[in-house]
């Protein structure tokens, strides 16, 4: 992989740890990461991000690690944005490095076409919707808009909270 197609990837790994902060993190954090993004701001930019729920992942630790490590999150997230994003694909490395790393969460494939506005979240219907899967018989793949994710998730994350 070139240089150019890994500063590409980390943007858009960047972009989505910057959504999913959002969902995850208490929103105080979120405007002071924002507002420390400056190169002055560097030091106190890297301190902000360890007291994040999301981080991008060790790139060193291979399939150890999904793409996005989100602290209490049952998701592994695999990013692609490519000229031809293959979600399929992506997907199948998605379970392959969850079941490899045993830590029991549910494999999605985050994928964007350069070019293009939307993001697309690729994930197994009997792994985000029991009951759907049911009436959806056949329809082993699901793909839904990345912002309809987003909200799905901090849904779930505020019942969470609630829980606790």
């Amino acid at each position: 992989m070139g240089a150019r197609s890994r500063r590409k990837g980390k943007s858009f790994e960047g972009a989505i740890a910057q959504d999913m902060r959002r969902v995850f993190d208490h929103p105080d954090l979120v405007d002071e990461l924002e507002s420390t993004t400056g190169v002055k701001d560097r030091a106190e930019h890297k301190a902000l991000l360890k007291e994040s729920r999301v981080r991008r992942s060790d790139q060193g630790r291979g399939a150890m690690e999904p793409d996005l490590v989100i602290q209490d999150c049952d998701c592994w997230m695999e990013l692609q944005d490519a000229q031809q994003p293959d979600p399929q694909a992506k997907l199948l490395q998605a379970e392959s490095d969850a079941l490899e790393a045993r830590h029991g969460q549910w494999p999605v494939a985050v994928t964007h076409k350069i070019g293009r506005r939307s993001i697309q979240v690729t994930l197994r219907c009997a792994v985000f919707l029991e009951e759907v899967a049911k009436w959806m018989s056949g329809m082993d793949v699901i793909t839904i808009d990345y912002s309809d994710f987003l909200d799905a998730l901090s849904e779930r994350d505020k019942a969470r909270a609630r829980a606790k």
